[in-house]
C-alpha cells in the first residue's frame, strides 16, 4: 500500500527491513546510505549488469533479475519487509505499477522516489520536437529525411523499425548486455549501426559519436541530469541536429518524494538520528597553467591528487602527470559540469581544471557564476587556486612589461585589436581559433598600419613551443595553433 506520509507520527518498533528497486543512481544512493542502520536491506535491479553497478556494502543482499508481479508478492513474503522505495527508472512504468500491486497485496508500505527533472536546457527551442510517446515520435521521423541517433535504450527499439529504411537511417546506442546485442541484431540493428556503451557521456563524446555516425537527428528520453540529458542536447545542438524529446509518462503514484526527502522520512518513522547534512562537496577552480607540467604549482598538484574526480578537456588534464589514475570526465561547458556533479554526488572533491590562470579570460568565472545560482549551491565550497596565465609566460619570455600592454580574448568574444593598435596601444590577445593571426594582420593592413610589429607564440612552454616576429603581411593567411598569444606592437610613427 501506498505511504501516506502525513501519517508518520509514530516511531516505529517492528522494522523488518527495506526492499528497494532500483538500477539508478538514486537507487544507489539510497542503498549505501541505508546500509549504514545496520537493518535488512535488500536491493533489486532488472539486470545482471544494474545490480553489479552498485558499490554497496555487503550487508546490502542484492537480486538481479526481472521480476513480474507473481514474483514481486513471492519475495515479499519471503522476505517480510517493511517498506518497498521504487527507485526504478521514470519511464519504466509497468514496474511501478506491478510493485504498488505487489506491494498492496501483500500489505506493505510503497514509497515512489522521484527523479527531478531538468528545468532547461541551453539550446534553442525551435530544433526541439516534443513527443508524448514512442509511437509520436516513430510517427514523427517517419516524415524527415536524414540519419538518426537513437538513445532511448533497447526496449521500445522495435518501434523504430516502422521508420522507413531505418536499418540505413537509424543508429541506436544501447548497453552493452549479451542478450541487448541479440535483441539488437534480431531487430536489424548491428554493425555500424549500433554502439553498445555504459555511460555517462561527456558532451564531447556525444559529440564525437553523432559526427561519425553523421545522424541529423537525436532521440532522447526527458532523463534528466543522471541520464545525461543536457550532454546529449547540447553536442546535438552544436551539430545543428534536430533533436526529438520523448516526454515523461505521468508518475502511476499519487505521491512521490525525493531520494534526499526519502531518508529524512525513515529517519521520522523509525527514530533514527536525523540525517546529518554531509560535509559540504568542495570544487576546486584549478589553474593548470600554459601548458608544461614543471609549471604546475605546488597548490595546483594538491588540490589535484586530493581530488576524486578531474574535469575539464583532456588537453588540460594531461598536463597532471597522475591524470589517468583518477576518473576523469572532459567537458569545458558549465551546464555540463553541473549536470555531470548533480548525477554523482558520490565524488565529494572534484577539480575544475582551466588552462592558464582562472582569473584571466577564463572559463572558471561563468563555472563560478553558474555555481553560485544553483539552489544548492550552499552545499558546494569553491576554492580557487591560481596559477600563471600562458599571455604572462608569453611577455616574460619576451622581457616585455605587462603594465604597459592592453589585454584582450578572441576565445569566444569579439575582439578589435586594430583599433587600439591604431592609438598607439601595445595589444596582447588570447587567440582561440587556427585563422585568428591571419584575420588580425589583415585588417591591420587594411587600416594602415603595416608598420605594426606582431610576435606569435604558439605551443607555449611545450617542448614544440615556437615564438615568430614580423610584420603583418609575412602573417596574413597563415595558421597557427588556435590556443596561440599574439603581441602587437604600433610603430614609432603610430603604425602608419
Amino acid at each position: 500500500m501506498r505511504v501516506d506520509v502525513a501519517e508518520w507520527e509514530g516511531v516505529r518498533t517492528d522494522m523488518g527491513g527495506i526492499i528497494i528497486f532500483g538500477g539508478t543512481a538514486e537507487g544507489r544512493w539510497l542503498a549505501e546510505r541505508l546500509a549504514a542502520y545496520q537493518i535488512p536491506l535488500h536491493y533489486f535491479a532488472a539486470t545482471e549488469y544494474g545490480a553489479s553497478l552498485p558499490d554497496v556494502p555487503p550487508a546490502v543482499e542484492v537480486h538481479a533479475g526481472r521480476l513480474t508481479q507473481e514474483e514481486m508478492r513471492e519475495a515479499f513474503s519471503k522476505l517480510s519487509p517493511d517498506i518497498c522505495l521504487d527507485a526504478t527508472h521514470p519511464y519504466a512504468v509497468e514496474v511501478s505499477k506491478n510493485l504498488m500491486s505487489a506491494c498492496r497485496a501483500a500489505g506493505l508500505d510503497y514509497l515512489r522516489v522521484l527523479r527531478r527533472e531538468m528545468a532547461g536546457a541551453p539550446f534553442m527551442e525551435e530544433n526541439i520536437h516534443f513527443a508524448a510517446s514512442v509511437e509520436e515520435a516513430v510517427d514523427f521521423l517517419a516524415g524527415q529525411e536524414g540519419r538518426i541517433f537513437l538513445t532511448t535504450g533497447s526496449r521500445e527499439l522495435a518501434q523504430f523499425s516502422r521508420i522507413p529504411d531505418y536499418r540505413e537511417r537509424c543508429v541506436a546506442r544501447v548497453l552493452p548486455l549479451l542478450q541487448v546485442m541479440e535483441k539488437c541484431r534480431s531487430l536489424g540493428f548491428e554493425g555500424k549501426n549500433l554502439i553498445c556503451m555504459q555511460g555517462p557521456f561527456s558532451e564531447e563524446m556525444n559529440f564525437q559519436m553523432f559526427r561519425e555516425a553523421g545522424a541529423d537527428w537525436l532521440v532522447t528520453k526527458s532523463s534528466g541530469a543522471a541520464g545525461g540529458f543536457l550532454e546529449k542536447c547540447s553536442a546535438a545542438c552544436r551539430l545543428h541536429m534536430g533533436i526529438v524529446v520523448i516526454g515523461r509518462p505521468a508518475e502511476p503514484a499519487a505521491e512521490a518524494v525525493e531520494a534526499g526527502q526519502v531518508m529524512e522520512l525513515l529517519a521520522k518513522r523509525y527514530g533514527w538520528p536525523a540525517p546529518t547534512h554531509e560535509k559540504k562537496r568542495k570544487l576546486y577552480l584549478v589553474a593548470m597553467g600554459p601548458g608544461r607540467k614543471e609549471l604546475l604549482t605546488v597548490e595546483a598538484m594538491e588540490a589535484l591528487r586530493e581530488s576524486e574526480v578531474l574535469i575539464g578537456a583532456e588537453r588540460v588534464l594531461k598536463i597532471f602527470p597522475e591524470y589517468r589514475e583518477k576518473p576523469c570526465y572532459f567537458s569545458t561547458g558549465r551546464e555540463e559540469i553541473l549536470s555531470f556533479l548533480r548525477a554523482h554526488p558520490e565524488y565529494r572533491t572534484a577539480a575544475a581544471c582551466f588552462s592558464g590562470d582562472i582569473g584571466f579570460y577564463s572559463g572558471a568565472k561563468r563555472l563560478r557564476q553558474a555555481v553560485e545560482q544553483m539552489e544548492e549551491h550552499e552545499s558546494v565550497e569553491l576554492v580557487p587556486v591560481s596559477g600563471i596565465s600562458s599571455a604572462s609566460y608569453f611577455l616574460n619570455l619576451l622581457g616585455k612589461n605587462r603594465e604597459q600592454v592592453t589585454w584582450m580574448s578572441c576565445h569566444g568574444r569579439q575582439a578589435d585589436p586594430a583599433a587600439c593598435v591604431g592609438k598607439g596601444e601595445t595589444v596582447c590577445l588570447l587567440l582561440g581559433d587556427e585563422t585568428d593571426v591571419s584575420r588580425i594582420c589583415e585588417e591591420l593592413l587594411r587600416q594602415g598600419l603595416s608598420g605594426t610589429t606582431v610576435t606569435v607564440g604558439s605551443r607555449l612552454s611545450y617542448g614544440e613551443e615556437r615564438v615568430i616576429s614580423g610584420k603583418p603581411e609575412e602573417f596574413a593567411g597563415k595558421s597557427f595553433d588556435r590556443l596561440s598569444v599574439l603581441l602587437l606592437e604600433p610603430s614609432g610613427e603610430g603604425g602608419r
